[in-house]
């Protein structure tokens, strides 16, 4: 996926890549929250490994279950809560992210 500045959107490299950083734990079963999806590299990966994954972003080009600025929706309590949250977040949002995860 090229590269979108506007949205501050440096997507997650190709599938074996994420795969590598996914295997360092065990995941099992249960819910998983991949909050800023992007091209859903990361969510792909986990899905594969057994958990249900819920995706959402800002960019409603995406395609994600929920359009949402991630923090905004945590603080209205629109976000249920999930086993795993793991995402490669906007980085000029990162920390604000990151403290809504």
């Amino acid at each position: 996926m090229p590269l979108t500045r506007n949205l501050d959107q440096y997507f997650t490299p190709r599938d074996s890549i994420t795969q590598r950083l996914l295997d360092f734990h065990h995941w099992g079963s249960g819910t998983a929250l991949e909050p800023c999806v992007g091209a859903g590299a990361i969510s792909k990966v986990m899905a594969r490994s057994g958990l249900e994954v819920t995706t959402g972003d800002i960019d409603a080009a995406m395609g994600p279950d929920h359009i949402w600025n991630f923090p905004v929706a945590v603080r209205a309590g629109r976000v249920p809560r999930f086993d795993y949250v793991i995402s490669n977040p906007p980085f000029k949002l990162a920390n604000e992210i990151v403290g809504a995860a």
